[in-house]
């Protein structure tokens, strides 16, 4: 299949770009009721010299981009098997941005002998993850401002 884009792995100079993005999702899609509070947390996880330090201590971060490198997502994972960032510019949802993004995380999961992966998914996120098969594994969580829910996916012996 001939794509628009391409995945490959992250590294420390694409920083600056993923957090733009996550920046730009802000608003509309992480913090919807415009906590102060919830937007300076995803601000600060998010800065540029935090993604580095994560990618320095071992977080894995793929980016979907189209062929001129214009950034359109990125997936993280944090050892060994949770789902810790998930991003799709906005024009680029329901292309099979994200899902494309999620089974290479999966695959590096599963590679590693893991069999669930974990995600505490925004609000506005978790039909996209129940789609994918994740299930509520707590209550909704909310810290600092942030309303979240704490989902699981386990393999399937058919998968």
């Amino acid at each position: 299949m001939i794509r628009e884009w391409t995945l490959r792995p992250a590294n420390i100079a694409d920083a600056e770009a993923m957090s733009a993005l996550v920046d730009s999702l802000l608003a509309n899609w992480l913090v919807p009721d415009g906590h102060p509070q919830a937007l300076a947390r995803m601000r600060q996880i998010h800065r540029p010299a935090q993604i580095a330090r994560q990618i320095n201590d071992g977080f894995r971060y793929w980016l979907a981009e189209t062929a001129d490198q214009s950034l359109l997502g990125f997936v993280a994972l944090k050892p060994p098997a949770h789902l810790f960032n998930l991003y799709v510019q906005e024009p680029w949802h329901g292309r099979g941005v994200g899902s494309r993004l999620w089974q290479q995380l999966q695959q590096a999961v599963r590679a590693n002998g893991g069999d669930c992966i974990t995600v505490n998914a925004s609000e506005r996120a978790i039909p996209i993850y129940r789609h994918w098969g994740f299930v509520e594994t707590e209550p909704m969580q909310c810290h600092d401002g942030l309303r979240f829910q704490p989902m699981c996916w386990r393999a399937q012996i058919t998968d």
